[in-house]
This record gives C-alpha cells, structure tokens and sequence, in this order.
C-alpha cells in the first residue's frame, strides 16, 4: 500500500496546476485524469486524460515540457452526454498511451485517428 505522495506525482500535479494557469499560449495542456496514480513515462503505459483542444490536437504541455502533434487533428467531435445533451469547455477526454519515454499517443472519440506526439523544440505559437 503507498502512502503519500511521491516526487513525480508532485511534479505532474504542479504541471497540470502550472498549465491551467499559463493556458495564454494555448498549448494543449493536459489535465490528469486520476491525479492520485500519476507515474513516469514508461512505454507501454496508458493513462486516462483531458487534453486542451480548443485549438485542434496539435500541442501539449506535460510536466512543464512541451510536445507537438506528428499528425495534427482539428477538434475532435464531441460526444453527446448519456441523457443526449452535449457540453464543451475546451478540454477533450482520451487516453495517453507512452509509445517510449519521448513519444506518446492521444486518442478519444472524435478523432479520426490517433495523434501521436514528440518533444517540441519551442514553445508552440499562441492559436488564434
């Protein structure tokens, strides 16, 4: 059984913090599905999360390190809710999947395909 906290979860934690805050840049920042089990990026590993998509599915900020789209996407279509209503706040729900320790998957319904993402060389332009 774990007990608290350990570096890493803080880490992620104060990243998906840091992100909601810096959201000017437009970035897709991620939102940790179940902040309480955040781990390394271990290939293999796949890891429900919300990705800012406002934009398209083109950028990303994990742990405060920036990561562009391979295949970039629009805006995923959005799904209706279970009584058939439908609510959008710029985040899209999917899954990570860490492809090697610098390269991971997002998918979600919506998206035409998986896109997968690379460390970014510099901080993405702001979306207009």
């Amino acid at each position: 059984m774990r007990r608290g906290w350990n570096t890493m979860q803080v880490r992620v934690l104060l990243a998906v913090i840091a992100a909601g805050i810096a959201l000017a840049g437009c970035s897709g920042s991620i939102r940790v599905a179940s902040p309480e089990d955040p781990a390394p990026a271990m290939p293999g590993r796949t890891e429900p999360v919300s990705l800012l998509t406002h934009c398209g599915v083109r950028t990303a900020n994990v742990d405060g390190r920036e990561w562009k789209a391979v295949n970039p996407a629009p805006v995923p279509l959005s799904t209706p809710n279970p009584d058939g209503t439908g609510s959008y706040d710029g985040y899209t729900d999917g899954t990570a999947t860490w492809i090697a320790t610098d390269r991971w998957r997002f998918d979600a319904p919506g998206l035409a395909a998986p896109v997968t993402f690379v460390p970014a060389a510099t901080s993405p332009p702001p979306c207009a």
